[in-house]
């Protein structure tokens, strides 16, 4: 029955998600449902299915899992999206969860309109976040035109995608408003939503293993034992087709412009008019742009950057021994040089692909000596997502005229949050 319920926390309809975690909080409440103990642990970079989750995780199931398992903080980021905001919070209040909303998105930096920084092979084009939002663009707002325009952007090119890779498939071809829009439930398409519409496809043509194998062996130019050791695990087959047909040198590969994106500065305008910081990302540490990395983010701080997000699991969760140094080197001096620059940090998996963990090991020789760092921007974050749902519940009681800084000072918050609080707050 628990099963179940935490099933249907996935589905595209939000009275089943929501009536799924009543149910569960009422089984927790009558001891059929064990949560572990609440640990120094936090996933700040958890895509939901309002963008693409691996795993088909909406932001109810992310907030359920994450306070089951004893995660103190969690943030959802979903690109060029919102949609999550209001579910997340929701389900933050039922679950008493210390939870926080934010966005990534791709916008174009001018002055390194000749270096590749974190997006592989674009130059100038640079995954951007905001963090901390609370609430939705007012309809007609700037932050909504902006929006919008993302949204429209991001249509444009998965639409054309579709298109090209129709063509050169033409034995599995989708049909965007339907095979591809209905895989996600507000019709925010992402590569991994097109991947998987082509693969349904391909299984529902060639029902034979011997046609499935000889179509895509033919079609990525690899041997058919290579799509035979993919059989088993369909996640690893998409895998290989974006890397082959979507990303750079592929057939469907878009090369983007100087108007594919939004300029950095438009996306961070859309992110201060809503309440967010503004987030700069970074990689590993290895393109032309992140070498000189205390270059890079004194350009973005002079445009309004105030934290760092990074994906730990990447830079040490690595097989080979040398590239594991060298990136574990980098991770830790990303890090330093961050401090170095006031930026809080946040660290998260994603979870945007199947098999990315739903946590961090905190606890690995790796992560635990910036174990503290990653935890205090945590609470940093849920500090300013916390002040600014207060701020945003007493102007809704028409307090407009008390200051800040009295809000600020009247702030309740029970014990467990106000033990949350640390010097960097002060």
């Amino acid at each position: 029955m628990i099963e179940e319920l935490e099933a249907r926390l996935d589905d595209f309809d939000k009275n089943v998600r929501k009536n799924a975690l009543l149910e569960l909080i009422k089984l927790k409440k009558d001891g059929k449902v064990k949560w572990a103990e609440e640990k120094e642990i936090s996933n700040m970079h958890c895509h939901s299915f309002f963008s693409f989750n691996g795993y088909g995780y909406s932001p109810m199931k992310i907030a359920w899992l994450c306070k089951k398992n004893g995660i103190k903080l969690c943030q959802i980021v979903d690109f060029d999206v919102l949609d999550g905001i209001e579910e997340l919070f929701y389900a933050a209040n039922l679950l008493n969860l210390r939870a926080s909303v934010g966005i990534e998105t791709r916008v174009f930096i001018p002055e390194f309109k000749n270096k590749e920084i974190n997006s592989p092979g674009e130059p100038g084009i640079y995954y951007l976040m905001g963090v901390g939002f609370t609430k939705l663009p007012s309809h007609g707002s700037p932050a909504h035109k902006i929006l919008t325009d993302m949204s429209h952007r991001a249509h444009m090119r998965t639409r054309k995608m579709v298109d090209i890779l129709n063509e050169y498939l033409d034995d599995i071809s989708v049909k965007y408003d339907t095979d591809v829009i209905s895989l996600t439930p507000n019709g925010n398409v992402t590569e991994r939503h097109i991947l998987k519409a082509f693969y349904n496809k391909s299984k529902e043509i060639f029902k034979e293993t011997e046609s499935f194998t000889s179509y895509w062996a033919s079609k990525l130019h690899i041997q058919k034992e290579d799509i035979n050791n993919s059989l088993d695990n369909p996640h690893d087959l998409c895998e290989i087709i974006r890397s082959k047909l979507m990303k750079k040198g592929g057939i469907a590969y878009i090369e983007p412009d100087v108007n594919s994106f939004p300029h950095i500065e438009t996306a961070i305008k859309m992110i201060t008019e809503l309440g967010g910081i503004p987030c700069a990302t970074w990689l590993n540490g290895l393109s032309d742009g992140e070498k000189n990395l205390e270059e890079l983010l004194d350009l973005l701080i002079s445009k309004g950057i105030s934290m760092m997000n990074i994906i730990p699991d990447r830079n040490y969760n690595i097989r080979d021994k040398e590239e594991k140094r060298n990136k574990v080197k980098n991770l830790y001096k990303a890090v330093e040089i961050a401090k170095k620059l006031n930026l809080p940090i946040i660290a998260g998996t994603e979870m945007n692909k199947f098999g990315q963990k739903l946590v961090d090991d905190f606890n690995s020789k790796e992560l635990s000596p910036i174990r503290k760092i990653f935890m205090d921007g945590a609470y940093f974050l849920y500090d300013h997502t916390l002040r600014q749902r207060k701020i945003k519940k007493i102007y809704k009681c028409h307090c407009e005229e008390r200051s800040d800084v009295a809000i600020l000072k009247d702030e309740i918050a029970s014990p467990s949050v106000r033990n949350d609080r640390r010097e960097i707050f002060r």
